[in-house]
């Protein structure tokens, strides 16, 4: 099981935080807020593929589904197969220590992020989903942690628009 300090993640992203940094410590002053976008060095898009209905059979190129980082959690078993092996984008394949981040769903889902800690080859990200770059210095666990935490995420989630109540951008 992965950890992070000594902390298991296995235990809830709520009380995790909590136990490591007190209840609530921004709205009560604790930390100075940071802007998301002050913390990336760059945001990366995946790419727009027609692909089968069905999942890759063994190691064939595929594109991840949105559900892949949907609930907060890395599965790389949701995927749909590419049509054609050459379509393969080197530059939009997901790798062990990314950071990916949905960035269209439905309003409680938007903005949801996702730690890649292993990950099978040739899996591409969509075009509804992004690799978050960090800088220097900051940690990718720790902001994955913070954006899956209650209190930012309903931040996430202001931050959402778009003309369909069921589907949100960001």
């Amino acid at each position: 099981m992965p950890v992070m300090g000594d902390y298991e993640l296995a235990t809830s992203p709520k009380s995790q935080f909590v136990e490591m940094f007190g209840d609530e410590p921004v709205e009560n002053g604790k930390w100075k807020v940071e802007r998301l976008g002050d913390c990336l060095s760059s945001i990366e898009n995946g790419k727009s593929f027609f692909c089968s209905d069905s999942k890759r059979l063994g190691k064939y190129p595929a594109i991840l589904k949105l559900s892949a980082v949907t609930y907060g959690e890395y599965n790389q078993y949701e995927n749909k197969a590419l049509l054609d092996e050459s379509m393969f984008v080197k530059n939009v394949e997901v790798k062990q220590g990314d950071l990916l981040f949905t960035r269209k769903n439905t309003p409680e889902l938007v903005g949801m992020p996702a730690y890649v800690f292993n990950t099978e080859r040739y899996l591409m990200m969509p075009d509804l989903i992004f690799r978050l770059n960090v800088k220097e210095g900051l940690n990718k666990l720790y902001l994955w942690k913070l954006i899956n935490h209650p209190i930012f995420r309903e931040r996430i989630q202001n931050l959402a628009n778009g003309s369909a109540k069921s589907m949100s951008n960001i």
